[in-house]
């Protein structure tokens, strides 16, 4: 074997598994930084998933990976990811949590031994279902407005308040069907229905005045 290709395959053996970190990236491709003169081309990169179920996840600039070339031939290379970095580190150093950390501070954390899922820093959040949700809870809190735009069942009962200094609006026709009962001041148009009083009371068929 002479030198040259003693120092071929000692190259081909080098490039078999080079650390870098990514220099630019696009979907499905991207390049790597193995030294301070040595760039990849465009290479393949790792998915968490990609077949019946697919996952999109683009590595970020700087990110940390390593570029696995079984033939020794970096142009015929993948990239895989997967290792913290001082730019990207670990987003949480507890044993017992489960943490996704994206660009823009939105946060999910799971915390399997308290069994507690938090979900913070996003701005919004859309759910669309062609059929029907279901939410199996015994004790649902909304802290903020909440919008209906369709038919709300309530079949458990019913229970409104206004709140500290608000009062409950309802606007539009209401229909109701049963027995009601109120306990408290009732109101319709001005007139208070228990402490009203009639004017032209007579004896006999007459009929009273309205109710002031």
């Amino acid at each position: 074997m002479n030198n040259l290709s003693l120092a071929e395959l000692n190259r081909k053996i080098e490039n078999m598994v080079r650390h870098g970190v990514v220099e630019d990236v696009k979907p499905s491709l991207c390049t790597v930084r193995l030294s301070e003169t040595l760039v990849t081309d465009w290479l393949q990169y790792q998915v968490p998933a990609a077949g019946g179920v697919s996952v999109h996840r683009m590595p970020s600039r700087g990110e940390a990976c390593t570029v696995l070339s079984p033939s020794g031939n970096l142009e015929a290379g993948r990239v895989v990811f997967g290792f913290a970095s001082l730019p990207f580190p670990e987003p949480s150093q507890a044993a017992n949590e489960t943490v996704v950390l994206f660009p823009d501070g939105a946060r999910i954390v799971y915390d399997h031994a308290a069994s507690h899922l938090d979900i913070s820093g996003i701005a919004t959040a859309n759910v669309t279902a062609s059929s029907s949700t279901l939410i199996k809870c015994p004790d649902n809190t909304v802290d903020g407005n909440l919008n209906v735009t369709g038919l709300t069942t309530c079949s458990g009962g019913l229970a409104v308040s206004g709140g500290q200094g608000s009062t409950a609006v309802i606007t539009g026709n209401i229909e109701h069907k049963g027995t009601f009962k109120n306990t408290g001041r009732m109101e319709s148009n001005g007139i208070v229905a228990d402490t009203h009083t009639h004017g032209g009371v007579m004896a006999g068929g007459a009929t009273t005045g309205k109710p002031s």
